[in-house]
């Protein structure tokens, strides 16, 4: 910019000699050629003192004149174009606000689209320039796209995190100005474009996420076995009901929606049910109690209600979940008509059952739960509840009986120390009950402890082959892409090795499948224990294995294949000298494998890798073959 300054000084400068010079000459053709006042050349080149005077008189009068308009026209042209650069900057921010906002269920993919599609008419060579925007993956361009080495780009952060770049190119060389064939004000803009993008990128993130997140709610809301309401913590009206409810009250939906809170509840308590909501509102803290809900048929309902202020899609609701306790309720009052027969459920329950006083000390127990606690009822007599609980603290234990007491009954997972020290996982139903004006616990316990490895184990064979123990396709697919991922975001390698076990056939055929599953359990054993502790071990299919290994070259890789190989090698030496492994197995077999690697930043996907890692295990398949036949 400061040479521009310099050159239209230079411009004023010439402008006025210019100006001065025409004067000049204009005066001495009137002189010459109307006044008769001498030649041409003489009223040129030698005025007389007069002559000479007026013609300076009127040049200092005229000239300044002439150069303040030549002036005032460069400084209005400069105007003009910063105006109209910077009306073109506007008509961009604009026109993505109102793509943004004239499509606000559009997706990103099609919002992206349509930013890019506008960018390069914001430039100052509009027909020559093209624009790009790339994010994570993703890639947008404008029609008629093109890489060239006269480009502009910003990087498009969320989070604080680069994310991805805006580019905008022009395919022709144009004159040089702030930064390349592009000025101060491009910069400004691409960079305002790109922050905005990022903004934008976050906010339709964040509100996909909120849409599922609601969409899940819903699903979990609708089908949810208890009765669940939402009501206006300020009017108390009835926001939302689920199925379970409607079949709870009798009521419809529709009609649930039109009904407050307390309509829910006998007439006679609808006071002292709504003091209480009322006093848990006001504290902003959860309330469980026991209550009755009034049906459609007048008939009532015995109800466990926990109620608790929470958001749901920015709006605070009170949401309660009752459980139809009419069959506890029929429990405990079977429980204090008859003492005896109680006694005789003591005994014969298959769960655990314990009566504990306020303070935690156990009055009585039944068989069941001595064989889960491994002590005797005499032992468990003389103790209190803090001394078998495992993993909680006595105010822990304080605090899970405290709301037993307050809230009447209590559902809840725990764990117990064996009398051989072992842990018992137990579930538990513990309910406050009243037996000649005093109060008791009585807590119903299951032994989940089995029931809880069973899900342990069902999760491992989720992921896991049955036959060899290491991962199997499904969690490949499951992880490969997050790993794809992180290569690309660090800039790592990840190679791909691809084995097949050679003549594997020959050995189910001739060996039977019994030692075909020992080899194909020798080869997981091999890769397991010689793989690093970052590499993936995978059943591909059938006699067929694969290996991750992040942040691998290729070079590295051939050097883990070998690896692989002589480990084989060496278990099938093992198990041929212990006899585990028929003497009459094919002389042909091995573990042939192949090498890909992917390149982190390109657009080759995984399945193309995995091709060429299996075109190379197919070529030294071929190469033994080659070479087996010319022996």
């Amino acid at each position: 910019m400061k040479n521009s300054s310099k050159h239209q000084d230079r411009h004023f400068i010439v402008v006025g000699i210019a100006l001065a010079v025409l004067y000049w000459i204009i005066e001495a053709a009137v002189h010459a050629f109307i006044l008769h006042d001498g030649s041409f050349a003489q009223q040129l080149f030698a005025p007389d003192a007069h002559a000479l005077w007026v013609r300076s008189l009127v040049a200092i009068l005229v000239i300044p004149f002439g150069v303040y308009a030549y002036v005032a026209t460069i400084r209005r042209t400069q105007a003009e174009t910063v105006l109209r650069e910077r009306n073109k900057e506007l008509n961009c921010l604009y026109g993505i606000s109102s793509i943004v906002e004239s499509s606000p269920e559009a997706d990103l993919d099609e919002l992206l689209q349509d930013v890019v599609n506008i960018l390069p008419g914001s430039w100052q060579y509009p027909d020559i320039a093209s624009a790009r925007i790339i994010v994570d993956d993703r890639e947008y361009a404008s029609p008629d796209s093109q890489q060239s080495q006269w480009c502009q780009s910003a990087d498009i952060r969320m989070h604080g995190e680069v994310s991805g770049a805006i580019r905008v190119c022009y395919h022709e060389e144009r004159p040089e100005a702030d930064e390349g064939p592009f000025s101060k004000e491009e910069r400004r803009l691409i960079e305002t474009v790109a922050e905005r993008l990022g903004h934008i990128i976050e906010r339709k993130q964040t509100e996909e996420e909120l849409r599922e997140s609601e969409e899940r709610f819903r699903v979990l809301f609708d089908t949810a076995v208890d009765a669940i309401f939402l009501a206006d913590p300020q009017t108390g009206m009835l926001l939302d009901a689920n199925e379970a409810a409607a079949n709870l009250t009798g009521h419809t939906h529709s009609e649930l929606l039109q009904m407050h809170q307390t309509q829910l509840h006998p007439p006679d308590k609808v006071e002292q049910y709504k003091q209480m909501f009322a006093r848990h509102i006001e504290q902003g803290r959860a309330a469980e109690f026991e209550a009755e809900v009034i049906r459609k048929d007048d008939s009532t309902v015995p109800v466990y209600i926990s109620a608790v202020l929470t958001d749901i899609a920015g709006r605070q609701v009170l949401q309660g979940r009752f459980v139809d306790i009419t069959a506890r309720k029929r429990a405990e009052q079977e429980l204090q008509a008859a003492h005896q027969r109680n006694e005789t459920i003591l005994r014969t329950s298959m769960d655990g059952v314990m009566i504990m006083g306020p303070d935690g000390s156990i009055i009585e127990c039944n068989e069941a739960f001595c064989e889960i606690a491994g002590y005797s009822q005499d032992e468990l007599l003389a103790m209190k509840i803090g001394d078998l609980v495992a993993q909680m603290t006595a105010e822990d234990v304080g605090e899970v009986m405290q709301q037993v007491m307050q809230a009447g009954s209590h559902r809840f997972e725990s764990a117990i120390r064996h009398k051989d020290g072992t842990l018992v996982d137990l579930e538990v139903a513990a309910t406050l009950v009243e037996l000649r004006e005093n109060e008791f616990i009585v807590s119903f316990a299951r032994d989940i402890t089995e029931t809880k490895k069973l899900w342990q184990e069902l999760n491992h064979q989720l992921v896991r082959d049955t036959l060899t123990g290491v991962y199997n396709r499904r969690y490949f697919n499951e992880t490969i892409i997050q790993e794809i991922k992180r290569a690309d975001r660090y800039g790592h390698h990840v190679s791909f090795i691809m084995g097949d076990i050679d003549d594997l056939k020959a050995v189910n055929d001739n060996c039977g499948h019994l030692v075909g599953d020992q080899i194909l359990q020798g080869v997981a054993h091999a890769l397991d224990q010689t793989s690093r502790a970052a590499d993936v071990v995978i059943r591909y299919g059938g006699d067929e294995f694969l290996v991750v290994m992040p942040e691998t070259g290729t070079e590295q890789a051939h050097v883990a294949v070998e690896r692989f190989q002589q480990a084989f090698a060496d278990w099938l030496d093992q198990r041929a000298r212990d006899g585990a492994l028929p003497p009459d197995l094919p002389a042909d077999l091995g573990f042939s494998m192949g090498v890909a690697c992917y390149e982190p930043g390109t657009d080759v996907a995984v399945e193309e890798v995995l091709a060429q890692a299996d075109q190379a295990m197919y070529r030294t398949k071929q190469a033994k073959r080659a070479k087996r036949a010319t022996a």
